[in-house]
């Protein structure tokens, strides 16, 4: 019978090969996966979303992109806004939960494209064009310029796209309630013309 002594070896190599930080991470255990076979798996997807908020003025809702990764529990807000009324546009991009910003109206689900394309993704929404102050533009044209990246990449099939720019639609235009003022204020000046 043979008997092994146990000690500390202050070499760098042991029967298994080298021990470095490398070979232990890549090593497969049973029951794990790779992270290779994470990101290539159906399961790691990204939640795609439109945020609807009550507008700061005027009477068009406002609208964000959101993204939500499940796996790591993170939010990704992207959206343009205006610091006064007709002032230019200016991107931004948040990590919060769009419910969490008090406007928040709606949470609209879109569909969901493969994690893999979340850095993809976020290079793409920086090269999306903001017009600097554009009156046929807004956070709504933002939100479907987006949209219309994702089908044109590859991020999402037209199924995804078709369905999830029909869950957009009830919210386009300027159908926010923020237009009975607008009435009221015109039926005061054509009173006072009168």
């Amino acid at each position: 019978m043979v008997q092994r002594k146990h000690h500390k070896s202050s070499s760098s190599q042991d029967n298994a090969g080298p021990s470095t930080e490398n070979s232990r991470q890549s090593k497969k255990h049973p029951g794990q996966e790779s992270p290779k076979s994470k990101k290539d798996s159906p399961d790691q997807h990204v939640d795609l979303y439109c945020a609807i908020y009550i507008p700061q003025f005027g009477n068009y809702y406002t609208w964000a992109f959101a993204i939500y990764n499940p796996t790591g529990q993170q939010w990704g807000l992207f959206r343009v806004i205006q610091k006064i009324v007709d002032g230019p546009f200016i991107p931004r991009r948040l990590e919060i939960n769009p419910k969490d910003l008090l406007r928040c109206l709606s949470l609209v689900h879109l569909g969901q494209m493969n994690a893999y394309w979340s850095p993809n993704f976020i290079d793409a929404i920086g090269r999306i064009a903001v017009p600097g102050e554009g009156l046929s533009w807004n956070c709504q044209d933002y939100v479907m310029d987006i949209w219309e990246m994702m089908l044109s990449m590859g991020m999402i099939d037209e199924r995804t796209w078709s369905t999830g720019k029909r869950r957009m639609m009830p919210y386009y235009g300027p159908d926010y309630g923020g237009c009975e003022n607008q009435d009221q204020e015109e039926l005061e000046y054509e009173e006072d013309d009168n």
